[in-house]
């Protein structure tokens, strides 16, 4: 038996009425977050829906049995570590001055991690509208077109790094976009957009990326990472050959070195598009910057050793807040020996030069080889873990676990200890004593499978 609750008061004494029922849901469906606050306030009247239009309707008619001729849906797809957060970051900041200029950057199906992610204003940007392709949600379909005709923008911005699907197959990659083509199969004017980097750095900026979101458990070594995804992640052509056919040609490729060199990348960027020049307040540095790679090894240790769950995502966010934006320079120091690096950039020269030639970029892949070279020299790899990160980690630890007890959890996170994966072979790689003495003097205090469980970190670490 269903219960019908309308009209009837909640426990807060909110009369749910079906006129503020439907406020609610189209509030919801606009993503107006602090409008549904407002009408979810005991004593609020509710606001009178706005008026569909007869040209909203048409067009939905127009959807389901036609096309839709006179919008054009500009497709973001990243690439992933090319700024495309704090693109996606302006144009949710600046969204009325836009529209003003006749481009929508939808509300629906924007997604925000910003409080719950590893690091501040991470967002994977229109995820819910990538979501809603692949699921054939046709309701939600509706939405978005309802969306853009009260906007009355002709021009409309969805930008998702994850529609670059790095991690896929080819044949997956062209299955999953031929679905997203379908559900968009009445937007006949569509174009694609993408920033490229030069393909090592690219590499390995999206494995620190992966390294950090904790939910991905990544524990491999970069080259180890390589073996497994390499070919996939620096096949440009295999990459994006299949949205220059989902745009009917219509790809527009930006170096992301070229971009990177200006003072004012969105505006740059917005110029790309076709859209007159937006004022901002620049901000320094990267919005959503990759950390350097001392801590990224201490975080694949974490996720070696840490069982997943809440205890191991609130020690990352603690770590990070902790850790901060280390020196930019120490940042740009790679884990990856040049020569590796090189191989990188001539094996994906050689799978993807041509079509990217073709589609209007040079990626100056020989220039890029002479680089890497000649600021290798003197290079040496990661031979010893920054004590000051340590002490971070535990401290991170240590606080988890004090939150945990004062809530009423008692031991029970105990084995998720990041103290027994300090071991003491690991110590061996602190360089201050200090801190090396009280990893021992942890390890020594660990019951028999703690101890097991730290020597497989350090193997894994040491690989």
């Amino acid at each position: 038996t269903k219960i019908d609750r309308t009209s009837l008061p909640n426990p807060n004494g909110l009369v749910i009425g079906r006129e503020r029922f439907l406020e609610v849901s189209r509030l919801i469906a606009q993503g107006d977050w602090s409008g549904l606050k407002r009408v979810l306030q005991p004593g609020a009247e509710p606001q009178s829906p706005p008026i569909v239009s007869k040209t909203i309707n048409n067009s939905i008619k127009q959807l389901s049995s036609g096309t839709v001729d006179d919008v054009e849906l500009v497709f973001h797809i990243g690439l992933h570590k090319t700024g495309t957060t704090h693109l996606q970051r302006q144009f949710l900041e600046h969204r009325t001055e836009l529209q003003k200029k006749g481009w929508l950057f939808p509300k629906l199906g924007f997604t925000d991690h910003q409080r719950s992610a590893a690091r501040a204003s991470a967002t994977p940007g229109h995820q819910g509208i990538l979501q809603a392709a692949l699921d054939g949600d046709r309701g939600f379909q509706k939405q978005l077109l309802t969306e853009i005709e009260l906007s009355g923008c002709k021009k409309v911005l969805i930008s998702c790094e994850n529609m670059s699907f790095p991690y896929l197959s080819d044949a997956q990659r062209a299955e999953k976009i031929a679905t997203i083509s379908n559900y968009f199969a009445a937007f006949r004017n569509r174009r694609v957009v993408a920033t490229i980097r030069q393909p090592a750095a690219y590499f390995e900026a999206l494995y620190r990326e992966r390294v950090t979101n904790s939910a991905m458990h990544e524990s491999r070594s970069a080259l180890q990472f390589y073996a497994t995804h390499g070919e996939t992640i620096l096949s440009f052509k295999a990459m994006l050959e299949p949205w220059k056919q989902f745009a009917q040609g219509n790809l527009d490729l930006m170096s992301y070195e070229a971009l990177h060199s200006e003072p004012d990348y969105f505006a740059v960027f917005c110029r790309t598009l076709g859209i007159d020049a937006v004022s901002i307040q620049q901000t320094e540095g990267a919005t959503y910057a990759s950390p350097d790679r001392e801590t990224i090894e201490i975080l694949r240790l974490v996720n070696a050793t840490m069982p997943p769950g809440k205890a191991k995502t609130a020690t990352v966010q603690s770590f990070m807040n902790i850790v901060g934006r280390r020196n930019i320079a120490k940042a740009k120091l790679s884990a990856i020996s040049p020569q590796t690096r090189i191989e990188m950039t001539k094996y994906s020269q050689k799978l993807s030069e041509q079509f990217l030639l073709d589609s209007g970029l040079d990626l100056k892949f020989d220039k890029t080889c002479a680089r890497i070279e000649k600021e290798g020299k003197g290079w040496e790899g990661l031979e010893y873990l920054d004590h000051n990160l340590v002490q971070a980690l535990i401290h991170a630890q240590n606080t988890v676990s004090s939150r945990a007890v004062g809530q009423g959890i008692g031991n029970a996170n105990r084995k998720s200890s990041l103290g027994w994966a300090l071991a003491r072979k690991l110590s061996a790689r602190i360089q201050n004593p200090a801190t090396r003495s009280r990893l021992i003097w942890v390890y020594n205090k660990l019951p028999p499978k703690a101890k097991r469980m730290a020597r497989i970190a350090y193997s894994l670490v040491t690989r």
